[in-house]
């Protein structure tokens, strides 16, 4: 590319008529600098997800309590479970794992149903995380959710905790 494309203005004074050859350099000048684009954003992408990922997992590390409700987010479901220490936040960190170079589902559901772990530093709200699909975690500060990177070891956070139904509804729809 760059022995054909090395300069415009050298390659039109030498020939001006040649349209043919000026063609073929735009159009490799074009698909390289698109290509060179696509590897950006690809790239900032991923960077930028990563962020977002250590932002909750800070979140997750300020928090001094965490809760489990039973329903969705607009609802007060009761409680299934609470925790101050530090080895569930420490878990919880290590289950909602996600793989950021899947392809990400957006939804719009408000997910009813599942447990939604709320996390409080000094009795305050910081958070809530929800599960989409036994696939993905929601996280208000993202704007896709982002895929589980192992959906079992998320379940398995919850059975440890005494939450078994999320795992037999997973089951269930895997047909298990």
């Amino acid at each position: 590319m760059r022995s054909c494309c090395r300069s415009f203005r050298v390659l039109w004074l030498l020939n001006p008529r040649d349209e043919r050859a000026m063609l073929k350099c735009l159009v490799k000048w074009f698909f390289g600098g698109l290509l060179a684009l696509i590897f950006v954003v690809f790239i900032w992408s991923g960077v930028m997800r990563q962020l977002a990922f250590s932002e909750l997992c800070q979140l997750v590390d300020r928090a001094d309590e965490l809760v489990v409700h039973e329903g969705p987010l607009f609802d007060d479901g009761k409680t299934l479970f609470t925790s101050r220490t530090l080895k569930d936040r420490t878990e919880l960190k290590k289950a909602m794992a996600v793989a950021f170079w899947s392809i990400d589902d957006e939804c719009t559901c408000f997910g009813r149903g599942t447990p939604v772990i709320f996390l409080y530093r000094e009795s305050k709200e910081l958070t809530a995380i929800t599960n989409l699909h036994f696939k993905s975690i929601r996280w208000s500060t993202w704007q896709t959710d982002a895929r589980l990177r192992n959906p079992e070891k998320w379940f398995e956070w919850f059975e440890v905790r005494g939450i078994i139904e999320l795992s037999k509804e997973y089951n269930k729809k895997r047909g298990l």
